[in-house]
């Protein structure tokens, strides 16, 4: 069996297994349930399994990195969400490399794959360019950049500093929330919404 038939059966399945669980139970208070039993490093490490495939998955980064804020606070959520992010970056990108290159070049938007045929021209500057202007989900740019000529090394090192600043957004934004809820203060509410846009 082909390493790219691998990828997409291991992707149905694990879509499948979210949206059955999804519509059996009640994630939200399962979850809630569940981490307020863990200890600080369990629960840490749950979210860290969690954010990373849930990311290469197709799962909106920018989802965890907002429960990351909300559950850690500003200080160990930033960490774990930039954490979180550098694992999935690679696993996407190395995946894309070495194991669903045809795959992920075939199935690649048109608009991404004129942009990354930049890459032989600016380099690291496109990957700091999309990451600054989350124009492109993070998701596809960790897939698509995987299928062009730039080194891992240059690949993360950019991604990591460059989600540096939408990453405390996000993260601020999950405490804000947070603090809303158990709260209820609209000059909370009004300032998360502002930063997250």
């Amino acid at each position: 069996m082909k390493p790219k038939l691998y990828f997409f059966l291991a992707l149905v399945l694990a879509i499948a297994g979210v949206v059955t669980l999804s519509l059996h139970y009640d994630l939200h208070t399962l979850l809630s349930d569940e981490l307020q039993q863990l200890s600080f490093a369990q629960a840490a490490m749950l979210f860290l399994v969690l954010f990373a495939p849930g990311s290469m998955l197709l799962l909106p980064s920018s989802v965890f990195m907002l429960l990351g804020g909300a559950y850690f606070g500003l200080g160990w959520g930033f960490v774990f969400n930039l954490a979180g992010f550098g694992v999935a970056c690679a696993g996407a990108f190395l995946v894309a490399r070495y194991l669903a290159h045809d795959y992920v070049k075939s199935h690649t938007p048109k608009r991404v794959q004129a942009t990354m045929q930049a890459v032989h021209a600016s380099g690291w500057k496109l990957v700091a360019i999309l990451r600054v202007s989350a124009v492109v989900p993070a998701v596809v740019i960790n897939y698509a950049f995987g299928v062009t000529p730039l080194s891992f090394q240059v690949y993360m090192l950019t991604s990591i500093v460059f989600t540096i600043p939408i990453c405390v957004i996000l993260t601020y934004a999950g405490v804000m929330g947070q603090d809303f809820i158990e709260n209820g203060d609209l000059k909370t509410a009004l300032l998360t919404l502002t930063l997250l846009a």
